[in-house]
């Protein structure tokens, strides 16, 4: 036999090897090969002297007819015998086969672009775990994972019921990174054991972290499965914010959408339209660069009495779940300002929030305070209070742990340890010598400053402060020093703590007179109900708080979206309620906030700008995230790719077909041998 067949042979294994024994039966054509040797025929002619050397040739043929015969027989037998007994090339890189399998299927919304005509990435993905299914060996058990982080059983499932899972999935709006994927296989692993795992994802890049994951174990023999879109271009509403977040009474809004191209191709004369109530308000077109943005204001007539709903229009293919941006704009409601301050003057807060329009102000010195009243103060702020006695701190921080903002404006001479006492203050220091520093012009890319600038002026003429407090540089510096230590700085999630180095009179704080005084203030007032003027909500924010309704009190709070209804976790606090919403529930669109029977407002949400970008990692990239000595990306572009790869790796070469077309092409070598050869 030819050597590379016989390392053929060698590397073969076999499902029923039993049926080897088959090959005894080659000893059949070699017995009768043997008998026919023997039978001789006598024929009697006149003169065999002419017929001698014509014996000796035919006799030399015949000789070599039968052995090339013999051949062709013992090839058939043997190859027939091979196919009864099924030989596979053993896989690759070998798993276990009783480990359970994980796969992680990637369902967001970005699984909807194509990967070839009319065929999209969820689609191919769902063909592939078909394929898997079908392929691994009878018994594996299976857990399917999606976006959604479904609690479900923590049985492991059959091959079956894993196809009936796939025959109900859809699109999920939760956009995960790859860390949260990664801790929820990783938690797999640690109830399972070693396990495989198939990771088949689109892998955006924006939704990568900053650094690698964690280093896979051994006992996660992991298949990273890239699904490449054959375009990545998308337009899509980056945001959206009204030129006069504040509104008093009716006025003309001014609403801006800011639109961004995520492609290699521009796009020329984009009609974008603005629906108030479902009826088309505003249109425009815009010009928008390769991987670039553009901005457009629309001008909408609006009357503050009743909340409206929203939505921005683009008519965008082939990727188009993207296509309709939803906003709110609810009815203006003051804000309530508290301001605790040393004495009886009047300070500069009261001048900025003095607007009746807009503002509930009371200003009380801090002997004469009422502490009911921060449980309906919006922002509480401390100005000048030399000394924050035990009482008043301990009431402030309840108010700040029920998710209250302050803003904390230092007296010249602060009593710094009654200072601590604050939440989130035990940084906080007494400047050793004052002097006069100049402030840094703000950082233009900073959210608290977006809608504040029409232009961006790098030459902006900044004041001069003296410092009386310095801290370390923890949470976000909103305004600084040209020496990098903060001015004031916002620290805090669910509440806000904004502290200022300097006190808020003339002779310390130059910031007092300077044009960005008022509208730094107004954002810090803003902000403080901000989720509750809030005109959208991206599907991931779904933990936020918005002001109680004063009625019925025990009445829980729903979401209603049509017929169907959320009831969020929720806990009330203060003046204000805070939600939980389980994020597999949500979809796009707009939900009525229901308090008993009474509709107390609107919440639109939309996808994650993430979710829209389409850009993904490279193979490099991915080799140098996905770290660990049991990973291995797979390449590969279509089905009939992925059951040939999944073979080689995990199920071995089946080669019985190829036993049978050998077999059948010995046995066609015969019968051409007996007819042909003469």
């Amino acid at each position: 036999m030819h050597p590379p067949f016989l390392v053929l042979l060698l590397l073969m294994s076999f499902l029923n090897p039993q049926y080897l024994y088959g090959l005894v039966a080659l000893v059949i054509p070699v017995l009768i090969h043997l008998f026919n040797l023997r039978k001789t025929k006598k024929v009697y002619f006149s003169n065999t002297r002419f017929l001698r050397m014509a014996k000796e040739r035919s006799a030399r043929k015949r000789k070599l007819k039968h052995y090339l015969i013999l051949l062709s027989r013992l090839l058939f037998i043997t190859f027939l015998v091979l196919a009864f007994a099924q030989p596979f090339l053993p896989p690759d890189e070998a798993a276990s086969s009783g480990d359970p399998v994980i796969i992680y299927l990637d369902n967001s919304y970005s699984m909807s672009n194509e990967v070839e005509e009319d065929l999209t990435a969820l689609e191919q993905a769902v063909d592939y775990i078909t394929s898997m299914t079908s392929l691994l060996p009878e018994g594996t058990k299976f857990r399917l994972v999606t976006n959604d982080f479904l609690p479900g059983s923590p049985t492991l499932e059959s091959a079956r019921e894993i196809e009936e899972q796939l025959t109900e999935l859809g699109f999920s709006g939760n956009t995960r990174s790859y860390q949260d994927v990664y801790r929820r296989i990783h938690s797999f692993q640690e109830e399972y054991g070693p396990v495989n795992i198939f990771w088949i994802s689109d892998f955006q890049s924006s939704t990568a972290d900053s650094d690698a994951l964690p280093e896979f174990l051994p006992e996660e023999n992991v298949q990273l499965i890239p699904l490449q879109f054959s375009q990545i271009g998308n337009v899509f509403v980056d945001s959206l914010y009204l030129e006069n977040p504040l509104m008093i009474g009716d006025q003309q809004l001014k609403l801006y959408a800011s639109l961004r191209n995520i492609g290699p191709e521009g796009i020329d004369d984009l009609i974008i339209k603005v629906y108030l109530d479902e009826v088309q308000s505003a249109t425009a077109s815009v010009n928008i660069p390769p991987n670039g943005n553009a901005t457009v204001a629309f001008d909408l007539a609006f009357t503050t009495e009743t909340e409206r709903i929203g939505r921005v229009s683009i008519e965008e293919f082939p990727v188009t779940f993207d296509n309709d941006f939803y906003f709110t704009i609810s009815k203006p409601e003051k804000i309530n300002i508290l301001e605790i301050k040393e004495g009886q003057e009047v300070t500069p807060v009261e001048s900025v929030y003095g607007n009746e329009e807009l503002f509930e102000f009371n200003s009380y010195s801090a002997a004469n305070l009422d502490y009911n009243l921060l449980n309906n103060s919006s922002l509480v702020t401390l100005s000048g209070v030399r000394s924050i006695d035990a009482p008043l701190a301990s009431a402030l921080n309840r108010y700040m742990e029920r998710g209250g903002h302050v803003l904390l404006l230092p007296a010249p001479d602060p009593d710094i340890l009654s200072y601590q006492q604050l939440l989130g203050t035990q940084d906080l220091e007494v400047m050793d010598s004052a002097s006069s520093l100049s402030l840094e012009i703000p950082d233009f890319n900073n959210p608290f400053y977006a809608n504040i600038f029409e232009e961006r002026n790098t030459r902006m003429e900044m004041p001069r402060a003296v410092p009386v407090l310095r801290w370390q540089n923890q949470g976000v510096h909103l305004l600084s020093f040209n020496a990098g230590s903060g001015f004031l700085s916002q620290r805090g999630n669910q509440h806000k703590l904004y502290m200022m180095s300097s006190p808020l009179v003339t002779t310390y704080n130059g910031f007092v007179r300077h044009a960005l005084f008022v509208p730094v203030m107004y954002k810090i007032a803003a902000g403080s109900i901000g989720e509750g003027r809030q005109l959208y909500r991206y599907m991931d924010e779904t933990t936020f708080s918005l002001p109680a309704s004063g009625e019925n009190p025990d009445e829980l709070y729903k979401l209603v979206q049509e017929d169907f209804e959320i009831i969020p976790q929720q806990r009330k606090a203060g003046n204000r309620v805070f939600f939980d919403i389980p994020q597999q529930t949500l979809s796009t669109g707009y939900y009525t906030l229901v308090h008993g029977e009474e509709q107390t407002g609107q919440l639109a949400f939309n996808f994650a700008p993430e979710e829209s970008d389409l850009r993904q990692l490279t193979r490099d990239e991915l080799q140098l995230y996905f770290q660990g000595p049991e990973v291995a990306l797979l390449d590969i572009d279509d089905t009939d790719t992925f059951r040939t790869t999944l073979e080689e790796r995990f199920v071995g070469r089946n080669l019985w077909k190829f036993m049978v077309i050998a077999a059948l092409l010995a046995l066609l070598a015969e019968v051409a041998l007996i007819q042909f050869m003469s």
